[in-house]
């Protein structure tokens, strides 16, 4: 079942090879037989692709509105802002930086923690890699490793590399975030500033 809402409403190039197969094979059909039959049959796969394709546009799924999450909110962070990541923030969030887990930093906390490190490491841009994302109804488990580029002294401008535990909940406004735990990475620079 998961392949198929990924197939048809999230990345309908998955049905490519399936259709493209279908096509050839009803061309075929219609040049050994050359009937009205065979003929319709050869439109057919484009317009299932169409109607596939118009459909994944159309839909944004659970899925997709937590990854463009994840792309607003590091885009946000790479302009020095902090806002995007703040309004996706539930308002009970616990955000653990550090390895003791009873060590969490509240909500009202967080926005004055990113700033202090956009600008301690002078941060150029963050990118997201390895983004795994599991729904199941108003809650979402998510794995997502950050890689920030900066020109910072203390790290020599080289990459700071973070994987975290986001678990997200759904909210009748968006998808929030009300937990994250950093569970790999250079945490040892987040200590600096």
């Amino acid at each position: 079942m998961d392949f198929i809402t990924r197939a048809l409403l999230e990345n309908a190039l998955l049905l490519a090879p399936a259709l493209a197969l279908a096509e050839v094979a009803a061309i075929i059909v219609w040049r050994i037989r050359r009937t009205r039959a065979a003929l319709r049959a050869v439109a057919v796969p484009p317009l299932i692709a169409a109607a596939v394709f118009l459909l994944a546009w159309l839909v944004v799924t659970d899925r997709e509105k937590i990854a463009s999450a994840y792309r607003a909110m590091a885009a946000d962070v790479s302009a020095g802002g902090s806002d995007v990541l703040a309004a996706h923030l539930d308002t009970e969030v616990q955000v653990n930086l550090y390895a003791d887990p009873h060590t969490t930093v509240n909500k009202d906390n967080i926005p004055a923690i990113v700033h202090r490190y956009i600008n301690a490491w002078r941060i150029r841009q963050v990118k997201l890699s390895q983004l795994a994302i599991e729904v199941s109804g108003d809650h979402a488990d998510t794995k997502v490793t950050t890689t920030i580029l900066n020109d910072a002294p203390d790290t020599a401008g080289a990459p700071v590399i973070l994987r975290w535990s986001v678990m997200w909940i759904k909210r009748p406004d968006r998808w929030r975030i009300y937990r994250a735990d950093l569970i790999e990475g250079g945490m040892a620079a987040l200590t600096g500033p």
